[in-house]
């Protein structure tokens, strides 16, 4: 039998009842689970992963230096180490590293702030008083 139970939080006590047989735990629970001499586990890399994609036809994501920034903007590692757990893999692209379609020669964006708010302010935006981005006129590839 096959039941689809929608909420983490039944799905993991399901498992605890011993209730369902199989159970893909979330990485926050996987220290915790792989320490348990009750159950076995299996680890490695799914077939899934997140990204923010931008709308390449709006301003200000029509500027390439504002979509780099945003992402030098963002530490990866530390997003991979504290919220998934060291349970994920940084790609520079949506196919598994260990597959003949991933591209090692993409460089990962590095986290860089103080370049992003460098490529920021070349494509002309700039912080205001109260900390919000506005557009300067400079330098602008958006209409």
């Amino acid at each position: 039998m096959y039941r689809i139970i929608p909420d983490l939080l039944t799905q993991e006590m399901e498992f605890y009842a011993g209730t369902i047989d199989s159970y893909g735990v979330q990485p926050y629970q996987v220290a915790r689970l792989s320490d348990d001499p009750r159950f076995q586990h299996f680890s490695g890399t799914s077939y899934a992963y997140s990204y923010i994609g931008y709308n390449m036809r709006r301003a200000p994501f029509d500027d390439p230096r504002v979509r780099r920034a945003l992402g030098m903007a963002i530490n990866v590692d530390s997003i991979i180490d504290f919220i998934l757990y060291q349970q994920g893999e940084r790609t520079t692209g949506p196919f598994l590293k260990q597959t003949e379609y991933y591209n090692h020669a993409i460089a990962p964006v590095p986290y860089d702030p103080e370049g992003a708010l460098k490529l920021l302010a070349e494509a002309g935006w700039q912080r205001n008083t109260t900390a919000a981005w506005k557009k300067t006129g400079r330098s602008c590839s958006s209409p």
